[in-house]
């Protein structure tokens, strides 16, 4: 077969940075955000990808009074306040057109009118899964409210994105019973293990996976579909987080490239699981330049395709075919 391309995205807008400490500086790559998400689009029709927007549930309603209306009974009470959206309401602005940083509507549709696109839940309120005050009852009632905000659109959302990698199986019965079908768990080496927000983001674990961007500590992270299991929802760990173009770091792009283009090689080699995770906002700033860099990755893939078999899927469609694989002819 060749081995599977995954792609997920982590489609949330502002509502993904609330609680960074430099937000403001994080804000123009948010608005260029609505200009490359139709540029990845186009990438993906293109070279015939297809993929997985984990989309925040926020990011589903045209006005803040559909907003206000659809929020969900019970709440996080998060020790860390500033992690909690609600406390941002009033900055909220009146509709999409008014404020595109906290609306995406819009950019949902022009998702759901691309072949191969899913749209699947990231949570209703970029709900974090591992930080004091987050209990089962308001997990529950957000999971409802954002698969209810997916019925706007006539869509039946069946993958689900930890915001912020906070892995939490304790969770994994609730989306079971709730119809989610595929989780995005977490890279295999320690530091990308699951953790709250302080313990995931110390320095020394900050230094090493932007080095395992460029330089090989981790391995490919490429994953055997036997060894995923079978129990609903299934994991499909991610294996790589794109990162977007640093200046800085300009002279290092060319590895940067070949340790993606190396994993996917292992991948098809291996008839194994190779899931790309990315950031839209991430292309808000040098657009040009981190479009590029997609670009060659999906080429490259375009070419083991077509020598190797090598599939892209979206997450739902990973699930179809692990739980119903295609049968060997005699």
């Amino acid at each position: 077969m060749g081995g599977i391309f995954l792609i997920s995205l982590d489609f949330e807008l502002a509502w993904g940075i609330l609680d960074l400490p430099g937000k403001k500086t994080y804000l123009p790559r948010v608005i260029g955000a609505r200009k490359a998400i139709p540029k990845i689009l186009d990438l993906f029709a293109h070279h015939d990808i297809h993929a997985t927007w984990a989309t925040v549930g926020f990011l589903f309603f045209e006005t803040k009074e559909e907003l206000l209306e659809a929020l969900p009974g019970e709440r996080p009470r998060y020790k860390e306040k500033k992690l909690s959206p609600y406390d941002y309401l009033h900055v909220v602005g009146r509709d999409e057109k008014s404020d595109g940083l906290h609306f995406g509507a819009s950019l949902i549709e022009k998702i759901m009118g691309t072949p191969g696109q899913e749209i699947g839940t990231h949570t209703f309120s970029h709900y974090c899964c591992l930080e004091e005050g987050v209990d089962m009852v308001s997990f529950e009632s957000d999971v409802a409210a954002a698969l209810r905000a997916g019925e706007r659109f006539g869509l039946q959302l069946e993958s689900f994105v930890f915001p912020k990698n906070q892995y939490n199986p304790a969770f994994l019965p609730i989306l079971r019973e709730m119809g989610i079908k595929t989780v995005r768990g977490n890279a295999q080496s320690w530091i990308y293990a699951p953790a709250s927000k302080m313990q995931y983001n110390t320095t020394g674990k900050r230094i090493l996976r932007l080095t395992d961007a460029y330089v090989n500590l981790t391995g490919h992270n490429v994953y055997p579909s036997q060894v995923l299991g079978k129990d609903i929802p299934i994991n499909l760990p991610r294996s790589r987080f794109l990162r977007p173009y640093i200046k800085s770091l300009g002279f290092l792009e060319p590895r940067r490239l070949k340790r993606i283009l190396d994993d996917l090689d292992a991948a098809a080699a291996s008839d194994g699981l190779y899931h790309l995770c990315l950031h839209p906002h991430n292309f808000g700033e040098d657009m040009d330049t981190n479009l590029r860099f997609l670009n060659r990755i999906l080429s490259h893939f375009s070419n083991l395709r077509k020598r190797t078999g090598m599939k892209s899927l979206s997450m739902r469609e990973t699930y179809g075919l692990m739980v119903n694989p295609p049968r060997s002819i005699d």
